[in-house]
């Protein structure tokens, strides 16, 4: 899933060439200079995760996740993806909120906490 404004500029842009071959104008790039971007990687999970069910491996990380999930909505940090045991999380982009470095810091540690 795209924020609005992105989808409707790939709509916008997206285009073929002579030869069929779909592009994107690089008009579509842009600069973020407040972008604060945090991994959170749960350190030894994955051999924790050996011992456990997989019920119990889905029941854990979800439970992390929804926790790093609300830390992120007070902080105003906005969640980009999580891959096994990691969250990626951005602030900067997509608002014009003040403070991104110390937002995107506030949220890492009271997820950590």
């Amino acid at each position: 899933m795209l924020p609005d404004h992105v989808a409707e500029t790939l709509r916008a842009v997206n285009r073929m060439d002579e030869t069929g071959m779909q592009y994107v104008a690089m008009a579509l790039a842009s600069d973020h200079p407040d972008a604060t971007v945090t991994f959170l990687d749960m350190v030894g999970f994955t051999a924790a995760s050996a011992t456990m069910t997989a019920r119990d491996t889905l029941r854990t990380l979800n439970d992390v996740f929804c926790a790093f999930d609300r830390a992120a909505r007070t902080y105003g940090v906005t969640k980009i993806k999580t891959i096994g045991d990691a969250y990626m999380a951005v602030t900067g982009l997509t608002d014009e909120r003040p403070h991104p470095t110390l937002r995107c810091l506030e949220f890492a540690l009271t997820a950590v906490a």
